[in-house]
């Protein structure tokens, strides 16, 4: 074969712009603030980083696209790299290679492998010395992820910010997977605060005058 009519699998769900939304220039903006300790997130897109977010910053929980690497000698490559290789098949007959030929993959969790390393280092002293908690756009029904809201010290405010009530979302693969736990989000210092989460953190940025603040906030879009 040519190549020449090859796709590169990641593309079909693979976003044509990269580009960070209001909640991810809100977690740049409390960092700003020096109220940020840590984002955990189960997301793959790297989009915190372009709002601004460093590795320090992010726990993957899941990997991320942010960084990939050849799984023949390790070379690693980044974000716009692996970018530019997906939406360009016809160089490498569909699959991101390395110089060395090797097949180059995302830095993610395929179904089957363990969670990172440092997801398991840190949760137990970030979690331990949370003051506030927020909870933003999951449906917390997929474990072991979503055990973390219970990590923190009772007497600790857990702001839960979605679209759907804690585990109330149909996730089907989940629940064929046995992988789906409820979560008790009904304590006196829980507070579920239903609608989008940019809707959301942009009202909670007018209300404490840090809008102007969000909005000033640049981000990288690729």
């Amino acid at each position: 074969s040519s190549g020449i009519n090859a796709e590169c699998p990641l593309r079909p769900g693979y976003p044509a712009t990269l580009e960070p939304t209001l909640t991810h220039k809100f977690f740049t903006l409390l960092k700003q603030k020096n109220i940020l300790r840590r984002v955990y997130t189960q997301n793959i897109d790297a989009l915190e980083f372009l709002a601004g977010l460093t590795d320090e910053d992010v726990i993957e929980a899941h990997g991320s696209f942010q960084r990939s690497y050849c799984i023949e000698c390790g070379k690693t490559y980044n974000l716009e790299w692996l970018k530019h290789e997906i939406f360009h098949p016809e160089k490498n007959e569909g699959v991101p290679k390395c110089e060395c030929g090797g097949v180059v993959r995302p830095d993610v969790v395929l179904f089957g492998e363990s969670l990172p390393e440092r997801f398991f280092e840190s949760y137990p002293k970030d979690f331990k010395a949370c003051d506030l908690l927020i909870v933003l756009g999951t449906s917390l029904t997929v474990s072991p992820f979503n055990t973390l809201v219970g990590k923190v010290q009772s007497s600790v405010p857990r702001i839960y910010i979605n679209k759907t009530r804690p585990g109330s979302a149909d996730s089907l693969v989940g629940w064929l997977l046995s992988m789906t736990s409820n979560i008790d989000f009904s304590n006196d210092n829980d507070l579920f605060w239903q609608g989008t989460c940019d809707d959301i953190v942009k009202e909670i940025c007018e209300k404490v005058g840090w809008l102007e603040d969000l909005n000033n906030i640049e981000v990288q879009n690729i």
